[in-house]
Parts: C-alpha cells; sequence; structure tokens
C-alpha cells in the first residue's frame, strides 16, 4: 500500500481469507480466538492505514459464505439456510456524490 504512489495507483483492492469458522461443536472458545485474531490484523490494519495518512479512504468489508442457526445442537450451531453476513465499514466522513 505504501507503494501506490510509486505504482501510480489511485485505488487499491486487498482480499484477506481466515478460516475456521465451521464451529459446529467448541464455539466460545474457538470464536473467541479467531475474532481476538481478527481484531488483532484489524488493529494493525487501521494504525498503518492512519500512519500512511489515508484512513479517511478505506472501505473493509466483511463477508460469510453461509449463516448459522440460532439454536445450539449441544457445543455449537448448524448450517442455516440462505443466511449470509455482511458487514461495511467505510471511514470516509464526508463522502462525495458525483
Amino acid at each position: 500500500m505504501s507503494a501506490r504512489g510509486d505504482l501510480g495507483s489511485n485505488r487499491d483492492v486487498f482480499f484477506v481469507e481466515l478460516n475456521g469458522f465451521d464451529t459446529h461443536s467448541d464455539m466460545s472458545s474457538t470464536l473467541s480466538s479467531l475474532l481476538t485474531y481478527v481484531d488483532a490484523a484489524l488493529e494493525s490494519f487501521v494504525e498503518e492505514m492512519k500512519g500512511q495518512g489515508v484512513w479517511g479512504n478505506v472501505t473493509i468489508v466483511s463477508a460469510s459464505d453461509f449463516g448459522r442457526t440460532l439454536t445450539s445442537n449441544g457445543l455449537g450451531t448448524d448450517h442455516a439456510v440462505r443466511t449470509r453476513t455482511r458487514h461495511l465499514l467505510h471511514t470516509r466522513e464526508h463522502a462525495q456524490h458525483t
């Protein structure tokens, strides 16, 4: 990202994948561990973007390819039909519309 000026880039897209969320059992401990990892990664990313002075132009998208039931199967949950999660965070305070 810091090389965007040298590359002549106006807009970059980065893809990150983290597996292990298919928690049919031991959901609590598995999610706690994974979300701690995600939190640390996002914290580092935010610090870096602020350090580069581009945090105000960042959009973060989070998506999951499947959802979960609300009821427990004992230690976890099962796949739910037609439920997917999406999260969008855009950091620009004053969006410009053209």
